[in-house]
């Protein structure tokens, strides 16, 4: 959905592990968290200023997960290594 664009990349760097393969450091995990914080935050004034009409509509919904809470929002950001949300690998039908 978002794939070459800039909100694409920062998500793509931020789900991805240590770029050895192995679990990500400390250090990695804290800069995953600043990361998606600060994504957040921005996407969320972002929606806020949409419904107050003052900018043009696009959907950042998807990226956020629909959250207005900042932490919540970062959760769906941050790889599961480093204390996001679980990742469900079942096959859907």
């Amino acid at each position: 959905m978002f794939a070459g664009t800039a909100i694409g990349n920062v998500i793509g760097n931020m789900a991805c592990s240590s770029s050895t393969g192995n679990p990500p450091s400390k250090e990695e995990c804290d800069a995953q968290w600043a990361e998606a914080r600060q994504t957040c935050r921005n996407l969320i004034y972002e929606q806020m200023q949409q419904r107050a009409e003052r900018r043009k509509k696009r959907s950042v919904t998807g990226v956020t997960g629909g959250y207005a809470d900042v932490e919540a929002c970062a959760s769906g950001l941050v790889s599961e290594e480093c204390g996001g949300n679980k990742v469900d690998y079942s096959v859907r039908k």
